[in-house]
């Protein structure tokens, strides 16, 4: 399993381009930087859920323990990307409705036909006519991976509410309302803290966007003294979880690891195809991969079982985005034809 972490060290050092002491990335969240870190999370994430699969997993029990943080990565990103969206587009949340939520929802719910179909046809597990509709929906979940689309759709409806209809000094603290009721929810339904213990990064991703420069100048100006704080206090809260399995230090560690990405992305730039090519199939490959996970459960030699898994999930993963996304494409096509269509006839009238 050692040839695990070496690969992975390879993959993220490969053509990496390393700053010097006085200079600093001015974009540390850059397109590239984030589809080489969300690549990373990705099989992380993988990694995480196969160690949980394998009875002693050995070295891989590390992994065991930092899934949240994955999930946090990804979370991060989403405010952050949604936020810089906003700022940057004139009438972003117009069109949120018909080009971004379906890019969430329809990649899920062929997903969840692809695992009923599947599960069907080689675990022969038999579905009725109900939890067929209501697996293909996500109002049940095949998949108990992907309660996290369920958690970012609330997440970026609440987005969108609190955007469209709130002041924007007040917006922040709607989203703060948002995250806070989908969590407080979450804990009255008993459900895992899993589906909530980083959600909070979704906000400090949004206010990381909304006050980019001034934070980048204040971690640029006191880079080893704010690195070393948040670094440290990452370590401690992190460990502190892992000997005490507690919520709220899964969610302060989780709000400090996001911070520290930036810090370290400011000394750094990720230029490794691997991890962007995985950053741009990071959402269909954590869509995808339990399927393998579950049909190859079973295998006596476990580096055999982690390399299918892997292997076949990005394989399968880039396959479904190139399908999914031209159903995607279709159905935005189609909208704003119709629109167009609608239009038209209201001006003819």
């Amino acid at each position: 399993m050692t040839l695990v972490y070496l690969s992975i060290f390879i993959i993220v050092l490969y053509n990496i381009k390393i700053l010097s002491f006085n200079d600093y990335n001015e974009n540390p969240l850059s397109m590239s930087n984030g589809n080489a870190i969300k690549g990373l999370a990705a099989i992380l994430i993988v990694l995480h859920h196969i160690s949980q699969r394998i009875e002693n997993p050995g070295k891989l029990l590390f992994f065991r323990y930092i899934g949240y943080l994955q999930v946090a990565i990804f979370l991060f990103f989403s405010g952050y990307g949604l936020m810089k969206s906003y700022k940057s587009k004139k009438g972003y949340l117009e069109g949120f409705w018909k080009k971004r939520i379906p890019k969430i929802v329809i990649p899920f719910i062929l997903a969840n036909i692809l695992f009923l179909a599947v599960y069907r046809l080689v675990l022969h597990t038999k579905f009725s006519m109900y939890e067929i509709i209501t697996c293909t929906l996500g109002l049940r979940l095949i998949d108990g991976f992907k309660w996290y689309v369920i958690a970012i759709i609330v997440l970026y409806v609440g987005f969108y509410l609190t955007f469209k209809y709130l002041k924007e000094n007040l917006s922040i603290f709607g989203i703060f309302l948002v995250v806070t009721s989908y969590n407080y929810i979450c804990f009255k339904l008993g459900q895992g803290e899993w589906w909530y213990n980083a959600t909070y990064c979704f906000l400090i991703g949004i206010i990381f966007a909304n006050y980019e420069k001034y934070l980048i100048n204040i971690i640029r100006k006191y880079y080893l003294i704010v690195t070393t704080i948040l670094l440290t206090s990452f370590i401690y809260t992190f460990i502190s979880n892992i000997h005490k399995s507690n919520i709220y230090m899964a969610m302060i560690s989780s709000i400090l690891f996001v911070l520290v990405c930036p810090c370290i992305l400011m000394k750094c730039e990720l230029n490794s195809r691997i991890l962007k090519f995985l950053g741009g199939i990071s959402y269909e490959i954590y869509l995808v991969h339990r399927m393998f996970l579950d049909i190859l459960m079973g295998m006596s030699n476990k580096y055999l079982y982690l390399l299918i898994c892997i292997s076949m999930s990005i394989l399968l993963a880039y396959l479904f985005s190139i399908f999914s996304k031209k159903i995607v494409n279709t159905y935005i096509f189609l909208i704003n034809s119709n629109r167009i269509k609608t239009y038209d006839t209201e001006i003819n009238n």
